[in-house]
């Protein structure tokens, strides 16, 4: 379990009223270090993922500025969860090995998404930030690699979100 009282490396930034992407925008503002980890708040990590993140953390450099992994659902007996995780029309990523993508290759793959990207600070305001909207993750991927920055996608980033667990459920959030 990781805490505000047993980090105080941790801040959290309340906010309201505003889109994820700006919410995004907000966090890298106050960030302190030239890394930014985004994670979804319906997510759920594996009991090693910041031990995994700490050996991937190297692996950004000049070119590589993002990396990202595969998100698989949280255990569930749902047909739309199961549907979201094994569908090759699922947007989230599932693949199961590494690359890297760049602006001639990132239609080869099923790009990360940001509910588990690590980032570089300086190439994200550069870049300008997010999208204020749906898509917000796609949009900041094609900005980074159009401006010949690459993308890993590195399997150990795994995380497990909770999916919408009926159509309806499904339909309303996206």
């Amino acid at each position: 379990q990781l805490s505000l009282e047993s980090n105080s490396k941790l801040t959290v930034i309340n906010i309201s009223n505003v889109d994820v992407g700006e919410a995004r925008d907000i966090g890298v503002r106050h960030a302190k270090n030239n890394y930014v980890l985004f994670l979804d708040s319906d997510c759920k990590l594996p009991n090693d993922f910041f031990l995994k993140l700490r050996q991937v953390l190297n692996e950004l450099s000049e070119e590589v500025v993002a990396i990202g992994g595969p998100v698989k659902g949280v255990e569930s007996s749902s047909l739309v969860q199961k549907y979201l995780d094994y569908s090759i029309f699922s947007y989230f990523p599932h693949y199961e090995g590494e690359y890297i993508a760049s602006w001639n290759t990132f239609h080869k793959y099923h790009h990360p998404n940001m509910s588990n990207l690590l980032v570089r600070k300086d190439v994200f305001l550069e870049i300008g930030g997010c999208w204020k909207g749906k898509g917000e993750d796609v949009y900041y991927l094609l900005k980074i690699t159009k401006l010949s920055y690459k993308i890993k996608y590195h399997p150990a980033l795994m995380v497990y979100h909770y999916h919408p667990n009926s159509i309806f459920k499904l339909v309303r959030k996206y």
